[in-house]
């Protein structure tokens, strides 16, 4: 009867006589992703595809049974939302092409997020009219890579955490930088020593590794599904565009390059192009992820490439 019980208070669950649909209460806040547990009744047909969507953002959607009856859904809150429900939708296409509707509001809470003052170089404050240009080009190509972005799931199951190092500052803080500039932290900082190994979260292809103004030697992985990750202030980059990886696979090295107090990895992770925590991410347990593995390519690029500038590290907090 406990486990019961412990179920019932980890999920908020509305019934139909098709779809059973249940949503963990703590994801559902701003700057996280949206849970979503759904099972088909087994009086109807399988399942041939799902889709959800958060206030229309796309989210993702992962068999969690072999019968294709029952499935874990991801769906994006932005961290800026304003704070009322948001309209959860599902769309079902069963195997005897029946097509099933589910829509609810979902109240929504705000995520806790602390605010922090960090000095760094005065360039990354007051940059050159160069160094504008430079940051507005390097802006301008993410934006446009970041819409190559595959419509497959490259992925499966639970991530892989990228470095080793403890987490120094978190998701979501409100910084501002040397009393002057104030921005969002939309990335999860790592710890770690110049050198240390960076590896990929999970399976996918990198759209980019390069030095960049501001994030420094940047690696940029499309896991598919409008999943998207980034690793910043890199040393030494070991991978190229086009590469595909696998969960696990190094990707190069933590640095201290572009805007840091130190070395460091900052680790960000986008759905639908919305930045969410990536700590939810980690944590989750996606084990019952029951898609097949998928093959590897066999024509690829391989690294590595080209080792971007590190700055000298300093012990100043980050």
């Amino acid at each position: 009867m406990s486990a019961v019980v412990v179920v019932v208070a980890a999920f908020f669950a509305t019934a139909s006589p098709a779809l059973d649909v249940q949503w963990q209460p703590e994801s559902a806040r701003t700057g996280r992703m949206l849970v979503v547990d759904v099972a088909v009744s087994p009086t109807m047909a399988p399942v041939r595809s799902i889709e959800v969507t958060v206030d229309d953002k796309a989210g993702i959607a992962m068999p969690s049974s072999k019968d294709r009856r029952r499935y874990r859904l991801l769906a994006p809150i932005e961290i800026e939302a304003v704070i009322e429900p948001v309209t959860l939708a599902i769309d079902v296409v069963l195997t005897d092409n029946e097509h099933l509707h589910w829509e609810k509001p979902v109240p929504i809470r705000e995520g806790a997020y602390d605010k922090r003052k960090i000095t760094v170089s005065r360039k990354f404050t007051s940059p050159s009219k160069l160094q504008q240009a430079r940051a507005a080009r390097e802006s301008k190509a993410l934006s446009a890579v970041l819409e190559t972005t595959s419509s497959e799931r490259l992925w499966r199951g639970s991530w892989a955490r990228p470095t080793a190092g403890v987490e120094t500052s978190p998701f979501g803080t409100l910084r501002t930088y040397n009393k002057k500039r104030k921005s969002r932290h939309l990335g999860l900082d790592l710890d770690g020593k110049v050198g240390d190994a960076i590896v990929a979260g999970n399976r996918g292809r990198v759209l980019m590794a390069t030095d960049r103004f501001y994030s420094g030697g940047t690696v940029v992985i499309d896991h598919g599904q409008g999943l998207i990750t980034m690793a910043f202030h890199m040393s030494r980059i070991d991978v190229i565009e086009g590469q595909l990886v696998d969960k696990g696979d190094p990707l190069g090295a933590i640095g201290a390059s572009g805007q840091v107090t130190g070395p460091h990895l900052h680790f960000t992770v986008k759905l639908a192009n919305v930045s969410v925590d990536p700590h939810q991410l980690l944590e989750l347990d996606l084990s019952a992820d029951a898609d097949d593995v998928v093959t590897p390519l066999v024509h690829q690029p391989a690294g590595p490439t080209a080792t971007p500038p590190a700055p000298k590290p300093t012990t100043t907090t980050r």
